[in-house]
């Protein structure tokens, strides 16, 4: 029950952080692509995770957004500054940014990238999926990310919701 309260309390935060990206849209410009979305799920090893993200990709390029994992068995929570975004076939994101806040210290100001896939919405539709990990230091951005990469550590989610735009 408490990793359930704990995932709820995560989403309702960034999603209160999602509307405070909304209202400066209109400073920004046009939208062009967006990806949204909370969860938990359980790694490939059996670890429990819960997580939360929202990004916005304006028609002048920037983008704007926030992502946190929280490990409750680990005891980890990690917040990250989304500062890319790329969507690939329609649904899948790929997003990327640095370490503002850790459990390591030394993890902060770090690059990060992690990866979504929206598979539709509705019973007939399959789990949406997150990657495993937010991986760190790695030797590319969402844009130069290769899609393999990104599919091959796809894992479904067992409650929430992605949005991919």
């Amino acid at each position: 029950m408490n990793k359930k309260i704990a995932g709820l309390s995560l989403a309702l935060i960034l999603l209160g952080a999602t509307a405070s990206f909304a209202a400066s849209a209109r400073a920004e410009g046009a939208v062009v692509q967006s990806a949204s979305g909370s969860g938990e799920f359980v790694t490939d090893s059996g670890l429990f995770r819960t997580f939360a993200f929202s990004a916005l990709k304006y028609a002048d390029g920037s983008v704007r957004g926030e992502a946190e994992v929280r490990n409750p068995e680990a005891g980890t929570l990690r917040h990250f500054q989304v500062d890319c975004l790329s969507i690939r076939g329609g649904n899948l994101a790929i997003a990327s940014g640095i370490v503002t806040s850790a459990e390591d210290p030394a993890l902060v100001g770090h690059p990060a990238i992690f990866a979504v896939q929206d598979n539709g919405q509705g019973a007939g539709s399959g789990p949406d999926q997150v990657s495993q990990g937010v991986y760190v230091d790695q030797p590319f951005t969402c844009e130069t990310a290769p899609t393999p990469l990104a599919l091959s550590v796809l894992v479904p989610i067992d409650t929430g919701n992605i949005q991919v735009q």
